[in-house]
């Protein structure tokens, strides 16, 4: 097996693929519950909160061990659900006809990182962003409310469909939860001692009876607009 170590980037020591997965894991998970801390000691979010949080990130993950026969819906390295099932299930949501909204997320200055620490590194801002990002969408705990669904829609960006929204305040709220889960702690750089801050600009339209098409081509020419200024959330 050894043809198939791979070295470790911040070690220079030759580990298996596997073991380089759960390495990598252990890091995000330690950067993301920092995260949560800080955003505590700032008075951001109570220890409920945060506990409740770390619980159900846990059920998640366990859910997802379940679900292995189910591995080719779901991106490998964020969880997400794999861009190619996006325009499908817009296709799907807008056969069925009930009310719904999509966002569209894409981090600010991502590049940066990419260059000062390496692609590694990058990737594991991309983790840590997908579970800030999936920490704030509602879960479907109600009966008659699907949960919401997030995709990987190529390099750090994201793309939410959020089921019965249907009001341009609705989605703006969601928006901004996510806003906020990105600028309200810094993320921490794996092999080195780095913390950065970074923001995320949003796009967003309610469906309006358009096609799957225009529909995304709506909430793309919003992100657009929010890139303009960062940090900004532009919703139609």
């Amino acid at each position: 097996m050894a043809e198939n170590d791979t070295t470790d980037p911040g070690t220079q020591e030759k580990r298996s693929p596997e073991r380089l997965r759960m390495d990598r894991d252990l890091r995000v998970y330690e950067g993301w519950l920092k995260s949560l801390d800080t955003r505590v000691r700032n008075h951001l979010m109570t220890e409920k909160e945060r506990n409740r949080l770390i619980a159900l990130a846990l059920i998640n993950k366990d859910r997802r061990k379940e679900s292995e026969q189910k591995k080719n819906e779901r991106d490998p390295m964020t969880g997400l659900y794999r861009q190619e099932h996006l325009r499908p299930m817009l296709e799907e949501m807008i056969r069925v006809g009930k009310p719904f909204a999509v966002l569209f997320t894409d981090l600010d200055k991502f590049g940066a990182i990419n260059k000062q620490y390496g692609q590694p590194a990058g990737d594991e801002v991309i983790i840590q962003t997908a579970m800030r990002i999936t920490e704030q969408l509602r879960k479907g705990e109600r009966r008659q409310r699907e949960p919401d669904m997030p995709f990987r829609n190529g390099g750090d960006e994201t793309a939410i469909i959020l089921p019965g929204i249907d009001s341009s305040e609705n989605l703006q709220k969601v928006a901004e939860k996510i806003r906020t889960s990105i600028q309200s702690a810094p993320f921490y750089i794996p092999f080195s001692n780095a913390q950065i801050a970074l923001t995320v600009s949003i796009g967003g339209a309610i469906w309006n009876g358009e096609s799957e098409g225009e529909l995304m081509n709506t909430v793309g020419r919003c992100l657009v607009d929010a890139k303009k200024q960062r940090d900004t959330v532009a919703i139609k």
